[in-house]
């Protein structure tokens, strides 16, 4: 059984309102001098309560729902899970689909229900009126052991506008981060650019090795592109 109670009253006039979404059942049922065991309940005047393990969900829609508006609804939906980080709650769209996820653990995700930070935007975003929309994309490649120039694939459309792109080489023993020009005549000196060619892989990530020290090592890049 897939059921689901909404329950509205006190400790002794209980009004469920219940549904089952497997049968399609829908119905109210009121109790006299009933009793809610205690722990979980206290200080909720209404309550949604579902059987399996599935969402409590509570539905928003209006006269406008029929098929010329392909039946769009709202709907939040919430469950508690085997641990705190598996308790959730979606705000769901009947054509967008989850648009925002928040979890038990305190992480929230928008247009993600696994978020895997406090707060994840699988998208793009804009911090305030007048700042452009932007994606961020970090990526980390190895060059090769050869002072050729190497161009790597960013999976970046090259339609889209990249706003500015940080190039910094890893020296792990010892840990160094260098720029990219670092001084001159030492073996850390290495240069970059954008190649937007058309290209199936997006726009490339140059690197141009000069100092010994730039061959066949790691380099992170950060990448801030903007929303078309």
């Amino acid at each position: 059984m897939n059921n689901s109670k909404l329950i509205i009253g006190n400790l002794f006039f209980i009004l469920h309102i219940f549904s089952n979404s497997i049968t399609g059942q829908v119905g109210l049922q009121i109790e006299v001098n009933s009793i809610l065991p205690l722990t979980g309940f206290q200080g909720a005047h209404i309550l949604l309560f579902e059987e399996e393990q599935d969402y409590s969900r509570l539905r928003f829609t209006n006269s406008t729902f029929d098929a010329s508006t392909n039946n769009r609804f709202w709907d939040i939906a919430a469950r508690i899970g085997s641990e705190n980080s598996f308790d959730l709650m979606n705000f769901y769209h009947r054509i967008t689909g989850d648009i925002l996820s928040i979890r038990g653990d305190g992480r929230v995700g928008i247009r993600t229900t696994v978020p895997d930070a406090t707060l994840e935007v699988n998208g793009y975003t804009m911090m305030g009126s007048d700042a452009p929309a932007i994606k961020v994309k970090k990526m980390v490649i190895q060059t090769e052991e050869t002072g050729a120039t190497q161009c790597f694939d960013s999976g970046i459309p090259t339609n889209l506008n990249i706003l500015s792109v940080s190039v910094h080489l890893v020296d792990s023993d010892p840990k160094f981060i260098i720029p990219a020009n670092y001084g001159s005549g030492n073996t850390y000196v290495f240069d970059y650019f954008l190649n937007y060619s058309n290209n199936p892989g997006g726009t490339k990530i140059c690197i141009q090795p000069d100092g010994s020290s730039t061959f066949n090592v790691n380099y992170n890049i950060m990448i801030v592109y903007e929303q078309p």
